[in-house]
């Protein structure tokens, strides 16, 4: 709730100028405009205001809080400088606002952190509209609370439509390709290279196996396969990413396979890193080296 706005100012759109013709600015260099009234009085310490913010960055829409979790923040007197925070006690419930920093003057704050879209000589315009105002803490909350179960529908309805996208593109790599695996219920596809002649991988089963990790385009994001990787991975089975683990599953010890993973049961919507994007589809080659009790792997 008490979370600092400052980064919220994401949601911008980085310009080599500006017209800052019927601007206000502030002592910190703090350019606003008030471009629709709400007639509402100006907010006072103790209150606290939900916010919505649309902005983009390098002419692309980068942050949207409509498509999520609004805003909300209490309202102070003084604020922090360069900061919307710094602003909110000249607007009321209603108002709509540009508002634009310097990326120079923000690079002085403590603890700013330069995002990559950001570069020196940046003006950065975002668009906030106070759409309500708290006289208290618990009211604020309350309408918090709310907004949190509205933003995880749009959330779930955002990623079914991700995951959907992710599956076709996997069902018709494999169909293009020609590959003759298996498909599990969960759009799992298994091709098995060499089958296993030894104990039988399952839940509760401690296996070693040696892997490689890429992406449908063939990018390499993990491997212990190599001259230079002399370790096994030797893990519980059902401790790794659900799609790494359903592959191995059923599966002879001495087997070798490739597991092609859907995002949903891979790294999800949110990605890994930055090769493994959000929604990424995974292919894992996976020599299955070793099958034991988990009473025989700890003697």
């Amino acid at each position: 709730m008490k979370r600092s706005i400052l980064f919220l100012l994401i949601a911008a759109v980085a310009m080599s100028s500006c017209n800052l013709s019927g601007y206000k600015k502030t002592k910190s260099g703090l350019y606003y405009k008030i471009v629709s009234s709400g007639g509402k009085t100006p907010m006072k310490p103790g209150q606290f205001a939900k916010i919505q913010m649309i902005g983009y960055v390098h002419d692309s829409l980068f942050f949207n809080t409509n498509e999520g979790l609004p805003y909300y923040t209490p309202i102070d007197s003084v604020g922090r400088p360069h900061d919307v925070t710094e602003l909110l006690k000249f607007f009321g419930e209603g108002d709509s606002v540009i508002v634009i920093q310097s990326v120079d003057t923000l690079t002085k704050m403590p603890g700013f952190r330069m995002p990559p879209f950001f570069h020196k000589g940046d003006k950065i315009k975002s668009y906030l509209k106070v759409v309500k105002v708290y006289n208290t803490l618990d009211e604020a909350q309350k309408s918090f609370e709310a907004d949190k179960v509205i933003a995880a529908g749009k959330e779930e309805i955002k990623n079914k439509a991700g995951y959907e996208k992710a599956q076709k593109e996997l069902d018709d790599y494999i169909a293009k390709n020609k590959i003759n695996a298996t498909k599990t219920a969960d759009g799992i596809y298994v091709e098995v290279k060499q089958p296993g002649t030894g104990v039988i991988a399952d839940l509760g089963k401690m296996v070693g196996v040696k892997y490689r990790g890429t992406l449908l385009s063939g990018t390499l994001f993990d491997t212990n396969i190599g001259p230079d990787r002399k370790d096994t991975l030797t893990y519980p089975l059902g401790q790794m990413i659900k799609g790494f683990d359903l592959g191995i599953k059923g599966q002879k010890e001495g087997a070798q396979i490739r597991v092609f993973i859907p995002a949903k049961e891979g790294y999800g919507a949110d990605g890994r890193g930055d090769v493994i994007k959000p929604f990424d589809n995974l292919i894992f080659d996976i020599n299955l080296l070793t099958v034991k009790d988990m009473e025989a792997a700890k003697k």
